[in-house]
């Protein structure tokens, strides 16, 4: 799965896509998964230290599952929605597919 900001927002005449893109890309490059990602999701320790790549592959799972859920509380304009969560898990998940790439080569 790739996430991408939808095309409307490429459009639009203030820039919006661009700084989202770079904050996400800026973001992603300096994820660190003992750093960020237990603030993310509910892991332990162990999993975060195992880098296997079946466990990355698990990791990427359980964000791509975040970020269905968060970007559904957007769209339903929910209380409990956050952007600044979104753009973590954004970049968490960008991050991990970046080490997953990482591993296979």
């Amino acid at each position: 799965m790739n996430y991408n900001v939808s095309h409307d927002v490429h459009n639009n005449p203030h820039g919006f896509g661009k700084s989202f893109n770079s904050l996400v890309a800026a973001g992603s490059v300096r994820y660190q998964r003992r750093l960020h990602l237990q603030q993310l999701l509910p892991v332990t320790l162990i999993k975060i230290d195992d880098h296997s790549l079946q466990n990355c592959r698990w990791i990427i799972a359980r964000l791509a599952s975040a970020l269905r859920h968060e970007r559904n509380r957007g769209r339903r304009a929910h209380w409990a929605y956050s952007l600044n969560r979104h753009v973590a898990l954004l970049q968490a998940y960008r991050g991990e597919q970046r080490f997953l790439e990482e591993l296979k080569d």
